[in-house]
C-alpha cells in the first residue's frame, strides 16, 4: 500500500459485462465478486466506495479495467468463460 491509502480498482469481464469484481490492487486480494442478476455488483461495489468515504478511509479509485479470458486479471477473478461451439 502506497502513502497507507488502499489502492481499489474494479474488474470488469469484457466477455460478460454483467460480472465485475473490486479488488486490492497492491495485495491482489478480490474484495468482492458477483453479477448484476444476483448481486447488483455495480451497486454493491459504489456502496463499499461510499461506505469507505463515510468512515473516512484514505483511498484511491483506480480506472475501471475491462478484462478478457487471455489476461490473468480474468484467470485471478475466476470470471465465467462463456465457451463456443461449433
Amino acid at each position: 500500500m502506497k502513502n497507507n491509502k488502499l489502492r481499489l480498482q474494479k474488474i470488469i469481464n469484457e466477455t460478460y459485462e454483467e460480472e465485475a469484481a473490486l479488488i486490492n490492487v497492491d495485495t491482489s486480494e478480490i474484495i468482492i465478486k458477483g453479477d448484476y442478476y444476483h448481486n447488483k455488483i455495480s451497486e454493491y461495489i459504489d456502496g463499499i466506495f461510499h461506505g469507505l468515504h463515510y468512515v473516512n478511509v484514505s483511498y484511491e479509485r483506480l480506472p475501471d479495467q475491462f478484462v478478457t479470458p487471455d489476461m490473468d486479471l480474468f484467470k485471478m477473478c475466476k470470471f465465467y468463460e462463456e465457451t463456443e461451439y461449433n
